[in-house]
């Protein structure tokens, strides 16, 4: 019974409408499905509302995440004090350390994010594209990278790195660069081994970087 109700409600928010005008472009193609698809946009309205909360409370929060209350010392959350999450046991205010562990955190998604498109797509590209003996090294090193659990691994370097976050970003893009680096190492592959690729080659011999800016065009499309 339940279940038959909440499936009405499951479909009305997956709901995706598939009618795209035709003279749109990929990008264009994408943000058009995207906008269609609600719970998509349910999603993004969501995760707008935890990244203006992260960046807002800091800044009006009349402490600081360092900040010691010498009066209330692992005090439970309450309105009168004005620590809405409480205190820890040094009396530090919860809420504002908390919106400071959400912005490292995002911080760390979407910089991990866009480094391991970023690694992966170019390490992508001249794989496929040059390939050698050089590539084929690289890519046994990441194949034996890919089999190592990560969370071991953050956890024994975390030991060591513990006044940055930097090594964290380069970590997870060294580690999740690799299925996004097969996908466009084979589309690049592809790409190059057709026929007019070939031919846009023949007539660009002496023109490699030209050749290999049209398949990055390409795979980018």
């Amino acid at each position: 019974m339940v279940d038959n109700f909440n499936q009405p409600i499951v479909e009305a928010l997956t709901r995706t409408t598939i009618n795209i005008p035709p003279d749109k472009g990929l990008w264009q193609h994408a943000c058009y499905r995207f906008r269609c698809n609600r719970l998509a946009m349910f999603s993004l309205l969501l995760l707008l509302l935890v990244v203006a909360w992260t960046l807002l409370v800091p800044l009006f929060s009349p402490f600081g995440y360092d900040e010691i209350d010498w009066k209330n010392f692992w005090l439970q959350p309450n309105f009168t004090s004005g620590h809405y999450f409480g205190t820890d046991i040094l009396g530090r205010d919860l809420l504002v350390r908390t919106a400071i562990g959400g912005c490292i955190s995002l911080s760390i998604g979407i910089i991990g994010a866009m480094t391991v498109v970023l690694i992966g797509t170019f390490y992508g590209i001249f794989s496929g594209y040059f390939g050698g003996w050089i590539t084929t090294i690289i890519w046994n090193v990441l194949e034996i990278l890919d089999t190592i659990p990560l969370i071991f691994l953050v956890t024994f370097l975390a030991t060591y790195f513990t006044h940055s976050i930097l090594p964290i970003f380069f970590i997870i893009s060294a580690f999740y660069c690799f299925n996004i680096a097969r996908i466009v190492r084979g589309q690049t592959y592809n790409l190059k081994k057709r026929i007019y690729s070939n031919c846009n080659g023949l007539w660009n011999y002496f023109n490699q970087y030209y050749h290999a800016a049209h398949i990055s065009q390409c795979v980018r499309h």
